[in-house]
């Protein structure tokens, strides 16, 4: 198991540097992650929205990732 998660965290580190805008979008899902667990007391009109741009900061770390992958091949 330890040898699976060193090769992962080397194949991550490689499409980092391959694609700096990754290291971006990480940072954007961290930011809206901390926004919805400060807010997991507010009403769900609150919440909603906080949980939308998580899941499309998500949404756009998948994509360039698939860019990166797809450019590599």
């Amino acid at each position: 198991m330890l040898e699976t998660y060193r090769w992962l965290t080397r194949r991550v580190l490689e499409n980092d540097l391959r694609n700096p805008r990754l290291t971006e979008l990480k940072a954007a899902i961290q930011t809206a992650k901390e926004a919805v667990d400060e807010a997991t007391d507010e009403p769900e009109s609150v919440l909603r929205p906080l949980i939308n741009r998580l899941d499309q900061a998500i949404a756009a770390l998948m994509e360039e990732t698939a860019k990166t992958v797809r450019s590599q091949s």
